[in-house]
């Protein structure tokens, strides 16, 4: 019987693994679809872009899934504003590389590589 239960343990363990990583790429799809239509209503509806931003930050948050790196720099951390070259800055010191909001003047440190 203790093979039989092991077997059972095993297997509860595998599906709850799969589980998490069905939830895990369902959030991340999610906070991609919430990334473009922030990028759509940047200019049309900023307050509504932030939204969109906020949103996929509780999605990723309350699922234990990563912000994509490619999206994490598309967006202030302080003001959850979308970036682009309207409402910020790019510059350089040394080897870093600094995006300033224009809106509420956070600087984000990237290392340039």
């Amino acid at each position: 019987f203790q093979d039989f239960f092991q077997k059972i343990l095993e297997a509860e363990a595998i599906m709850k693994e799969n589980r998490k990583s069905l939830v895990q790429g369902i959030a991340e799809e999610r906070i991609r679809i919430l990334f473009r239509l922030s990028e759509e209503f940047k200019s049309k509806n900023p307050e509504l872009s932030k939204k969109y931003i906020e949103l996929a930050l509780r999605i990723s948050m309350r699922n234990k899934a990563q912000i994509p790196q490619e999206l994490k720099l598309k967006f202030c951390k302080k003001c959850k504003s979308f970036l682009n070259e309207k409402n910020s800055s790019v510059g350089r010191k040394e080897k870093i590389l600094v995006v300033k909001c224009k809106e509420c003047g956070f600087e984000r440190k990237i290392k340039a590589e």
